[in-house]
């Protein structure tokens, strides 16, 4: 069993953490040593990740507003008021305590966002964090401010930082393990409680419809797919284009792309390539080369990719980098259809009209759909975990009951369960001879009631939707020829038989 570990068991078991108050001055300390380094923390992650400014600066205030409603979320009042509901004869449903230690291995995107994210939610469910930092040059600035200020600011037991995959027995068995990233679990501990990125989506789509803002369009995508070297999970990795405004949309995005490559370069005096994109070039490259794919444009290190053939890899690949995967659809149909051809998405984007992005979002599997935008926030930070769904705080990757488990406690009897007990009180003080299938029916007769329609008056045929629209539209299109043919002949027709009995 690991020595180094040794005070977080120690705080786990002694139950300091589970103090509200405690866990206040914990996220109090930790939010004034960021904000007293905040030049220093801006800094390295531009040095580590070669991000902009601005990109930079975007990461660090997002990190110090999940702080903030970390904080916010802690409700004194309320905590004392559930602790000793019992106490006073009341119930308390939502009652919960910490998991003990949430052990934590990081992605690299992000990489100062994705680890005090966390730790940030795991000291305000009231645990002790193990935070694993496996270091190969690319994090080196950050990890190493990262361990001084968050050692500084918290309290001694609180965090530890460890270089190699601890065991079950190391963390005891009040733990649970955060993998921000896919592959971090093919070491993982078989007995261990994991929480893990969406599991079975990996990359995200965007659709472009003959009825979208081309220009919006095209400057959203260009923003996703550059932001932060091009490897948000979030940034889309394939673009399905209408055929009948391909080339309109490929002018907008190759001016979209121009302003983004000309805004990095302005902004850092050089333009910084993205990492980890040597596969999706290889890829690409290979594409090219079988014919599947034609090279559009050239994007400062990535491309504008057109991929022409369906059995192309690149229309099933996550992709990394400045890269930009076209594909023409002939239809919204068709495009849902490819782009439900490998499963679940991460995020669906539809540029369309309301109507389109509806029929788009319903019927393509997503794990969030988006019509005409691409939030910048949800580009920063791991992908969200699978056991907790999107909501509207983009920002939040990891809501604290994340790290805390349901402990609900009732002393109050509910309404159903004196009815029954009623029964049984009634039933046991009765007659021996009542037959069974009285008392069957008494308990029916007293909590349950018969099912009645609905107040809500129904439609006789149903509402008329997309699929209905289509119907009408062309039984008006193949109807009305018809019947004014019909109609034409008939008139002729009467007016022939007319002229002719009466002669």
């Amino acid at each position: 069993m690991s020595q180094t570990l040794r005070p977080i068991r120690e705080a786990v078991i002694d139950g300091r953490t589970k103090n509200i108050i405690w866990r206040q001055i914990q996220l109090e300390n930790l939010q004034r040593t960021l904000i007293d380094n905040a030049d220093t923390i801006q800094a390295a992650i531009r040095q580590d990740s070669a991000y902009t400014t601005t990109e930079a600066a975007i990461e660090y205030c997002l990190t110090l507003k999940c702080l903030n409603e970390n904080y916010e979320s802690l409700d004194v009042e309320q905590a004392l008021k559930d602790e000793y509901a019992v106490a006073r004869g009341e119930n308390a449903e939502d009652f919960r305590d910490p998991v003990g230690i949430v052990y934590i291995v990081p992605t690299t995107h992000n990489f100062f966002y994705s680890i005090v994210s966390a730790v940030g939610a795991a000291i305000t469910a009231g645990n002790c964090v193990v935070v694993e930092l496996q270091i190969t040059g690319g994090q080196k600035a950050v990890s190493e401010i990262l361990q001084n200020l968050l050692k500084a600011s918290l309290d001694h037991g609180v965090i530890e930082f460890v270089s190699t995959r601890a065991s079950d027995e190391d963390l005891s068995p009040s733990h649970i393990r955060l993998f921000q990233e896919k592959s971090q679990n093919e070491r993982q501990p078989a007995s261990s409680k994991s929480l893990f990125p969406l599991s079975s989506a990996t990359r995200s789509i965007a659709i472009v419809d003959r009825t979208a803002d081309l220009t919006g369009a095209a400057e959203a995508i260009a923003t996703a797919r550059f932001a932060y070297g091009g490897n948000s999970p979030y940034a889309p990795d394939l673009v399905l284009v209408n055929e009948f405004v391909k080339s309109q949309f490929l002018r907008a995005l190759i001016q979209a792309t121009m302003d983004q490559l000309s805004l990095r370069m302005s902004v850092d005096a050089k333009f910084s390539p993205s990492r980890n994109t040597q596969q999706t070039a290889s890829l690409i490259a290979a594409e090219i080369e079988g014919k599947r794919a034609i090279s559009l444009s050239s994007v400062g290190e990535g491309s504008l990719v057109d991929v022409t053939s369906r059995d192309s890899q690149l229309l099933r690949s996550k992709i990394r980098g400045y890269n930009i995967l076209l594909h023409s659809v002939r239809s919204l149909d068709d495009a849902i259809d490819l782009a439900s051809q490998h499963g679940e998405l991460l995020a669906a984007y539809t540029f369309a009209d309301p109507a389109s992005g509806k029929y788009v979002s319903q019927f393509v599997p997503s794990q969030v759909s988006f019509v005409n935008q691409i939030p910048f926030e949800i580009l920063v930070g791991p992908s969200f975990p699978e056991t907790s769904p999107l909501n509207q705080s983009l920002h939040i990757r990891y809501p604290t009951d994340l790290f805390s488990i349901p402990r609900p406690q009732y002393i109050l009897k509910t309404p159903l369960s004196q009815q029954i007990q009623q029964y049984f009180l009634l039933k046991g003080s009765s007659s021996k001879n009542t037959s069974p299938a009285v008392w069957q029916k008494t308990l029916i007769t007293r909590i349950s009631k018969r099912i009645s329609a609905t107040k809500q008056k129904r439609r006789p045929g149903g509402q008329v939707g997309f699929f209905e629209q289509g119907i009408l539209l062309g039984l008006g299109m193949t109807g009305v020829p018809i019947l004014v043919c019909v109609g034409t002949l008939a008139y002729y027709g009467l007016g022939f038989a007319w002229r002719h009995f009466r002669h």
